[in-house]
């Protein structure tokens, strides 16, 4: 009996060290085989979601409002000194923030998403809220801001409804005329010389967006709504108002940003103008697959739970699904695209959270 108590002992003491350790293969710390079921402890989830957030959705809030200043920067460039060169490195950067929006739009929950009625995203991006398409709507805004000797402050824009704003209402004032919708660079560049207006309403539109870009920022780092606390202390102290699990929130969250862009389609309907949605949908691929993969600073990531857990055949489907998706923007077949959205959420909703011993609930809207 004694002898048994003592090899209990060790081996625990061997578990714990490993956990400590960072081991996700538990295979490694006992006599456990390879297809054996291993149940993946708390401790292990709660450090995979860290590095989550830490390596890839903070991160991704920075850099969406770095690219915010960026392109205030180059638009006040631009203004000062219009040009083809200019403005085709003004419209490069539009390119870049709208990348590192869709990069960002797995994570829309938090600071992105806290209200019931006006959350902040919509003001980025107006299309998600009901797939609603503004562009009617934001063309006659500008025709009105350029034919009129009102103000164009920042209280203007302050004022300004969402369907006004964010990258739709970008993308329109950069890459068209507001005369018969030309996209010829010399036309836009001397519409802006003639009309110096417009800059006006690009300056502003990017400086309303960028109060956006710090609101999440400040939710996430340092105080989410008035709590005095970071979204991110509160999300990996499991402390949402709603009680939602961390992992129950990620997830779902990656799930309906993938519902959202095959049941809106909007391979077919955003980024027209710039010529960019492709480059979009491989930003926002990208995104899921290091979230998955992890960035390769520890072993921290969800594949690996997945694999320990003993569920290797289902990390196996999803990464096929994700090599779909990329072939499909490659070959920019729309319909195939569609197709294995639906398969990668599928697995968000079924393969990944069984993997990982996750309830999801109700939390999930069918896509696929």
């Amino acid at each position: 009996m004694k002898l048994l108590k003592l090899i209990k002992i060790a081996k625990s003491s061997v578990l714990l060290a490993c956990i400590a350790a960072g081991c996700l293969t538990l295979t490694a710390c006992n006599d456990t085989r390879e297809n054996d079921s291993v149940v993946v402890t708390q401790a292990v989830l709660d450090a995979t979601l860290a590095e989550a957030v830490d390596a890839q959705i903070v991160p991704a809030v920075d850099r969406f409002k770095h690219q915010n200043q960026a392109l205030i920067n180059s638009a006040n460039t631009f203004c000062a000194t219009p040009s083809e060169t200019h403005l085709i490195e003004l419209q490069n950067q539009w390119k870049n923030l709208a990348a590192a929006w869709y990069a960002l739009l797995p994570y829309n929950f938090g600071p992105l998403n806290d209200d019931v009625v006006f959350p902040e995203y919509i003001k980025v991006d107006s299309y998600r809220l009901n797939g609603t398409d503004y562009t009617a709507t934001v063309r006659a805004e500008i025709t009105k801001n350029l034919k009129g000797s009102f103000a164009l402050n920042a209280d203007y824009f302050a004022a300004q409804a969402f369907q006004k704003l964010g990258l739709l209402a970008l993308e329109v004032a950069l890459f068209e005329s507001y005369q018969n919708a030309q996209q010829t660079p010399a036309v836009i560049v001397e519409e802006f010389v003639q009309m110096p207006r417009k800059c006006q309403v690009v300056q502003g539109l990017a400086q309303q967006l960028m109060v956006s870009a710090n609101y999440f920022e400040n939710g996430w780092r340092s105080d989410y709504k008035n709590t005095g606390k970071a979204y991110r202390t509160l999300f990996l102290n499991a402390q949402l108002a709603d009680g939602t699990p961390p992992i129950t929130q990620l997830l779902s969250s990656v799930q309906e940003a993938l519902d959202y862009l095959k049941k809106r389609n909007v391979v077919n309907n955003r980024a027209q103008l710039s010529g960019e949605t492709w480059v979009l949908m491989a930003a926002l691929v990208d995104e899921v697959d290091t979230l998955l993969n992890g960035t390769g600073r520890n072993q921290f990531a969800i594949f690996s739970l997945m694999t320990a857990n003993g569920y290797s055949s289902s990390v196996a489907a999803v990464k096929t699904n994700i090599a779909g998706l990329r072939d499909a923007i490659n070959s920019r077949d729309a319909g195939v695209f569609a197709s294995y959205l639906g398969l990668l959420d599928g697995n968000f909703k079924r393969e990944i959270p069984n993997a990982l011993n996750v309830q999801l609930g109700l939390n999930f809207t069918d896509g696929d």
